[in-house]
């Protein structure tokens, strides 16, 4: 299957919070529905995160699979924002 993004409704069911854990870093815990596979087999799941500078950007993202990703570095640290992929998910796992 191509890249996709989830439609609206998938989108709604996806909760996510910071945690904080013992030695004061902070992460991102995403809890996602079931993805369905009946358009065919799910090899990843890949947790792109986009820092955005301005919001008016959000409308120039374009399709996810031609987002140029960069390092976690090189996106905090510029004036431009950028994507990074932030985890890979293996769907059996």
């Amino acid at each position: 299957m191509p890249p996709s993004v989830p439609n609206r409704e998938e989108l709604s069911k996806v909760n996510w919070k910071t945690v904080e854990n013992q030695k004061n870093q902070f992460y991102f815990m995403i809890t996602m529905p079931y993805i369905s596979q009946r358009n065919g087999s799910v090899c990843c799941l890949r947790i792109v995160v986009v820092r955005l500078v301005e919001v008016e950007s959000f409308e120039k993202l374009g399709s996810p699979g031609l987002l140029k990703l960069s390092s976690y570095d090189q996106v905090h640290n510029n004036t431009e924002g950028g994507a990074y992929v932030a985890e890979l998910l293996d769907p059996d796992g």
